[in-house]
């Protein structure tokens, strides 16, 4: 029987994998079982490129992956199709107010993940789950251009929150913020959505 579905997408945390981030026999031999159906498989995520290059060989993967929540678009060999950065300009304001509000900001740029302190909240936890050590930065100077994701980071919820408002009252519709967990503010281009990835998938397929 020909099924209406043609491609499923997923999400990667709190959907592909166990809240231990683990990616199941069952979950392997449901994505084998689709491939056997005809139909495609894809992964969303916000975490990097290089957090979801495990998942490759397990699902043979053989569509775009959309990292950053499709801030960045990779092949399996993590060879970029198309990225989305945030404004060059708007880097360093977007740090100094997470810094206003006593937020860390992670950088994402490229393959390279960056933080001001390798012992500060959260580091040892993204680090178990993307299964790669950030590299430190003492500034932003030379780290401000093909950013493809800003993280605040702290374990103040309440400052987390309020920071997201202010994101969207200063930076209106020049980026997209939200809190991707009670202690991260992603900030991204407006157009790194999933939605926008399911519509590239869609046009691609």
């Amino acid at each position: 029987m020909d099924s209406t579905i043609k491609l499923l997408l997923a999400d990667v945390d709190g959907t592909l994998v166990t809240p231990d981030k683990v990616l199941t026999d069952r979950a392997v031999d449901a994505v084998r079982r689709l491939g056997e159906a005809g139909i495609l498989f894809a992964v969303t995520s916000g975490r990097p490129p290089r957090g979801m290059s495990m998942l490759i060989e397990p699902l043979n993967l053989t569509t775009p992956i959309a990292a950053f929540n499709g801030g960045i678009l990779v092949n399996r060999d993590m060879s970029v199709i198309e990225q989305r950065v945030v404004p060059e300009d708007l880097v360093v304001p977007v740090a100094e107010l997470n810094a206003s509000f006593g937020l860390d900001t992670w950088v994402y740029r490229g393959a390279d993940w960056y933080v001001p302190d390798p012992k500060g909240a959260h580091v040892a936890r993204e680090t178990a789950t993307v299964r790669f050590e950030p590299k430190v930065m003492a500034s932003l100077d030379g780290l401000t251009s093909d950013v493809t994701k800003l993280v605040g980071v702290s374990d103040d919820l309440d400052a987390v929150a309020r920071a997201s408002e202010a994101a969207h009252d200063q930076f209106g519709d020049h980026v997209a913020a939200a809190r991707s967990q009670p202690y991260y503010l992603d900030v991204t281009h407006p157009d790194a959505n999933k939605g926008a990835v399911a519509q590239y998938l869609a046009r691609t397929y």
